[in-house]
């Protein structure tokens, strides 16, 4: 499922788990609470009001910080 278009929801969201392996990364995220009158329609099913996403990175080349 593509979550581009709910990306505002996990600005105040929680970084579950990074998996790092070779070049590729695995970035596991939880949302903001979602209220029922900021539904989105066809938004993806909610688990504890929240929505469960996971990014993926393929060939990382670098990581500034």
């Amino acid at each position: 499922m593509d979550i581009s278009k709910y990306t505002c929801y996990f600005h105040d969201g929680i970084l579950v788990d990074i998996q790092h392996v070779g070049n590729d990364i695995d970035i596991s995220m939880i949302s903001a609470e979602v209220e029922p009158e900021d539904m989105m329609e066809n938004m993806p099913p909610l688990k504890a009001g929240s929505i469960m996403g996971k990014l993926h990175l393929e060939e990382v080349k670098k990581i500034r910080i």
